[in-house]
């Protein structure tokens, strides 16, 4: 009979194996996420502007990005000029040594205006399009019905991007 109960044992407790396996995963896994709620009608027109804004505002910052680089190229072109124009200067050409003194305030000129015209205005681009973005990212990327969208579409009115 003792025989006869090990077996038993061993029967249930082989039995038993998976049913705790089964229990350990579903105290362990992780809760599916509560549903979100969908946006309002209001909520998808706002967002829908917030779209159309950062098109608007990635535009001006590949405008500002383009003029800042241009500014960087001038002045990486005018250095070469003034090297090649030192190095083939004669100490008694006093034409030369007036056109090398325009250049230098022309390089001058072309620098202070990319350090505290473009390059600013290319940073303030990139902060307005970075806070719309990450107010959209907030509040938009949530569940957004078809005919909410298409509603919020009719008649949708934009205010202009500052």
């Amino acid at each position: 009979m003792a025989v006869n109960a090990r077996v038993n044992s061993r029967a249930g407790f082989a039995a038993a194996v998976p049913m705790l396996f089964l229990l350990a995963v579903s105290v362990l896994a992780p809760r599916p996420a509560t549903a979100q709620q969908a946006l309002t009608v209001d909520q998808v027109r706002t967002c829908l502007c917030e779209q159309q804004a950062m098109t608007v505002l990635r535009q001006r910052v590949d405008t500002a990005k383009a003029t800042y680089d241009e500014r960087t190229q001038r002045e990486q072109r005018l250095s070469q000029q003034i090297e090649q124009m030192q190095s083939s200067i004669g100490p008694n050409d006093l034409s030369a040594q007036d056109q090398l003194r325009e250049l230098l305030d022309l390089r001058g000129r072309v620098s202070r205006d990319r350090m505290q015209t473009a390059l600013p205005a290319w940073q303030q681009a990139a902060r307005n399009l970075d806070f719309v973005v990450q107010d959209y990212n907030a509040n938009c990327l949530k569940p957004m019905y078809k005919m909410d969208v298409e509603q919020a579409q009719a008649n949708l009115s934009c205010p202009a991007v500052p």
